[in-house]
């Protein structure tokens, strides 16, 4: 029987995170391999930087909180959390559709792609779409554990994922807690380094006969995650909460 991680959230905010994790091994035949737990691009509020096709004016422009919707294939809808005049590039954050701004992480979807046309909720139509040629990318994101808890029956190892170095986090054993009330202290990223994977927290283990594992990791969102900056549709022409507020 495979030693397999089943994942839960079960808080997901602009700047904390908690994961739920159970995995069980009944017969000790198999280790579990390096599984993510933490997806840290598919964790709510995970930013993308849209290259644009010309830079922004006065007559075309987005606004600030509003709603954006591309015209891929199937079209990716995203909130707009910060945008300036004369500039070629946007913030934006996916969301649930063309007309629910709840956020969502990118899992499962890809970013816009090249000469895409972006219709705002509150703005419109434009004549500037995503560049013909500069893809666009996600921010870099940081994040560090700021508490555990655990009960497991063999050794597991925590580690920050990255695409050309990981760095441990914990290896636990049997049971406990770490957090602000017994004076841990936030475990960074590190050394992890490199790639899309820049920011996941995985999970593995070596095989043992009846071994099984419940972990809740409680993760601090530091950079790449954020909320729409109102205040800068003052320099767009637009009142500050003209699309709404989604905070």
């Amino acid at each position: 029987m495979a030693y397999v991680a089943a994942t839960q959230t079960l808080v997901d905010t602009v700047n904390k995170a908690v994961v739920h994790v159970d995995a069980e091994d009944t017969d000790g035949t198999a280790a579990m391999s390096a599984t993510t737990i933490f997806d840290s691009s598919a964790s709510k509020y995970a930013q993308a930087t849209l290259t644009l096709s010309a830079v922004t004016t006065l007559s075309d422009r987005w606004c600030i909180g509003e709603i954006i919707s591309s015209n891929d294939g199937s079209p990716i809808h995203m909130v707009v959390q910060n945008q300036a005049i004369g500039t070629d590039t946007m913030t934006v954050y996916r969301c649930t559709s063309g007309t629910d701004a709840t956020p969502l992480g990118w899992s499962g979807t890809t970013l816009p792609g090249t000469g895409k046309t972006l219709v705002g909720s509150v703005s419109g139509t434009h004549t500037i779409t995503t560049d013909g040629s500069d893809a666009s990318a996600f921010v870099t994101r940081s994040v560090e554990v700021t508490g555990l808890r655990w009960n497991t029956t063999g050794q597991i190892t925590l580690l920050f994922a990255g695409g050309t170095a990981t760095q441990d986090i914990a290896h636990l054993a049997g049971n406990g807690v770490w957090d602000e009330t017994n004076h841990f202290y936030p475990v960074g990223m590190g050394a992890a380094a490199g790639g899309a994977t820049l920011g996941d927290i995985t999970i593995a283990a070596v095989a043992a006969t009846a071994n099984h594992c419940t972990v809740q990791v409680i993760v601090k969102k530091l950079n790449g995650y954020d909320t729409p900056n109102y205040e800068g549709n003052a320099m767009l022409g637009y009142m500050a909460y003209s699309a709404g507020s989604f905070m």
